[in-house]
């Protein structure tokens, strides 16, 4: 008898896969856990709106040994609506690491590819987590191509004081039912002007809304200029069904804590938190700016910024590509940054796909990732 079977997750392997997840963090030099309460499966559905988790099981034990998830959404690429998929929340458990059981995985993602759902998947590896970036990478057989397309900046902006408003020509409020229709064009109309960006109609946000979970209409911020809609951002707290934490730090950071700590703290800029702590913070989500003007995602950011001061929350989080020109922005805020690459994954049938994406930025919805 085989010793594992890999398969899709059931219902009752939601304590095992919170448990994987929480226990084998993003490694790095800041390393950090997730965590899924009250459900995994709850968490999972804003990933896409078509999704799957399997999982490496030891048929000694039954006990689940490793996972992954496959996500499917519509998004823009080379500005067509298409669906893309997502690889995500590969985790194998400390104790059963090896190449056969990953290899054995990636075989049985194959097999599902085969319902042509999507030709290529995105999916991103911590920058510092070199280990792994070249065993995925590697060509290996059984292993997908992963194309490296360029590396995802993170930042956690700190929330400490407000600062002076922006451009009194951009005037920002928060969305109202009304302003919907013209919220969604405005996704639209930006998001086909970007690589992957999702894309979005009405009823993801008047449906049940399990595909965004917990956002309501109010959450978005509107930019105008001369009554009209020229940008939006969201925000999104997702802490109902996903949460994050800091499980340690390499020996490096280990070392220059305290002492980082000690400035950081003199001169208001983050600090890097205690091992274990959770860490409250919202994601700035739905970045869609006309002509990609940093003039007025800077009005939009200034206005969360300032109103989420003094909150609840500690940070605020922001990803971009890192050519995006809106990065000029975070200048503007002390933050902690982390790095990741983002990759273009497909099998045979999608290297036609990726050899014809063109120059446009991508665009990554780090909140569902």
């Amino acid at each position: 008898m085989q010793k594992f079977i890999v398969e899709l997750a059931k219902e009752s392997d939601d304590l095992s896969l919170k448990r994987i997840l929480c226990t084998t963090p993003m490694e790095g030099d800041i390393k950090v856990a997730f965590q899924r309460e009250p459900s995994y499966f709850c968490a999972l559905e804003t990933a896409g709106k078509f999704n799957q988790t399997i999982v490496a099981r030891d048929t000694k034990t039954n006990d689940v040994v490793g996972m992954g998830t496959r996500s499917i959404k519509p998004a823009y690429v080379n500005g067509e609506i298409t669906p893309i998929g997502y690889l995500n929340s590969l985790r194998i458990d400390k104790r059963y690491r090896n190449r056969t059981l990953l290899n054995r995985g990636y075989t049985y993602f194959r097999q599902l590819h085969q319902d042509k759902r999507t030709q290529i998947y995105l999916s991103t590896i911590i920058q510092d987590n070199e280990k792994v970036r070249q065993l995925l990478t590697s060509k290996r057989v059984r292993l997908p191509l992963y194309h490296d397309i360029g590396e995802c900046r993170t930042f956690a902006i700190k929330l400490v004081r407000k600062k002076r408003g922006f451009s009194k020509r951009i005037a920002v409020s928060k969305g109202t039912n009304n302003d919907l229709g013209g919220i969604v064009e405005c996704l639209n109309r930006n998001g086909k002007e970007k690589q992957f960006y999702p894309y979005y109609t009405k009823a993801d946000f008047r449906s049940d809304k399990r595909y965004l979970k917990d956002f309501k209409i109010e959450d978005f911020y509107v930019a105008r200029v001369q009554g009209k809609i020229v940008g939006v951002i969201g925000k999104w707290d997702q802490s109902g069904f996903k949460q994050t934490l800091i499980s340690g730090y390499s020996r490096k950071i280990k070392l220059i804590r305290p002492v980082y700590n000690h400035v950081a703290k003199i001169f208001k800029y983050p600090q890097l938190p205690e091992p274990g702590k959770h860490l409250t913070f919202f994601y700035v989500s739905f970045i869609a700016i006309d002509d990609n003007d940093p003039n007025i995602f800077a009005a939009l950011v200034r206005a969360l910024y300032n109103d989420s001061v003094d909150s609840k929350y500690s940070y605020m989080m922001i990803g971009l590509f890192q050519k995006d020109p809106l990065l000029s922005v975070i200048k503007q805020y002390a933050s902690i940054e982390y790095k990741s690459r983002i990759y273009v994954v497909c099998w045979d049938d999608g290297e036609h796909v990726f050899k014809t994406l063109d120059g446009r930025i991508p665009y990554l919805e780090i909140s569902t990732l």
